[in-house]
């Protein structure tokens, strides 16, 4: 304030007028703004080489399996997360490099089970937008379950035809079968029927 405006109240006050001032009609509140920022689309690898979804195939039965999740931006930071056919498998972030955070799932040994299993990468920072996603299915080769020979002779005689069935199953894709006598193979599998 001024002089002259200190002047002005104290002549106010002096001739009984008084200046209202209404102080519970103003009121102040403070709040914190967050500002979330959505991550992007999960970028999915398996040794350096990026993957577009879909299929992961061929896989072999009981190998190893290495796939990397990098995911750009969100604020906060998200978590990155692994789930198999709607299951989470792994919650363990390993960097946040920058803007960059990244998930490696590892699997030791492919077992069946995980033939044709649905696999998601899920980044997450928030309950007001849909998490993003980026998923693929594993195709695998499978070693047969049974093989076996159905009713074989007991023993084979010289001259004489035999017929003997050599039955597998439980393989992915169908085997080729090759039939051995001492140390020495047909000269051509035979296709499973």
């Amino acid at each position: 304030m001024n002089k002259e405006e200190n002047k002005k109240e104290e002549k106010e006050r002096e001739e009984g007028k008084t200046k209202e001032e209404n102080e519970a009609s103003t009121r102040r509140t403070y709040l914190s703004l967050w500002v979330v920022e959505p991550p992007g689309t999960p970028q999915l690898s398996v040794g350096g080489r990026r993957l577009t979804g879909g299929a992961l195939e061929p896989l072999q039965e009981s190998h190893a399996l290495v796939l990397t999740c990098s995911v750009e931006g969100g604020v906060p930071p998200p978590q990155v997360v692994w789930t198999r056919n709607g299951q989470v498998l792994d919650t363990e972030v390993e960097s946040r490099l920058g803007d960059v955070t990244v998930n490696r799932l590892t699997l030791d040994a492919l077992a069946r089970d995980f033939h044709n299993s649905h696999l998601a990468c899920v980044a997450d920072n928030n309950n007001v937008t849909s998490p993003a996603s980026t998923a693929l299915t594993l195709v695998m080769n499978l070693r047969p379950l049974v093989t076996r020979l159905e009713h074989p002779p007991r023993s084979l005689r010289v001259g004489r035809e035999y017929q003997i069935l050599c039955v597998t199953a439980g393989s992915r894709p169908h085997p080729n079968i090759t039939w051995t006598l001492g140390n020495v193979a047909s000269l051509s599998p035979l296709v499973a029927e």
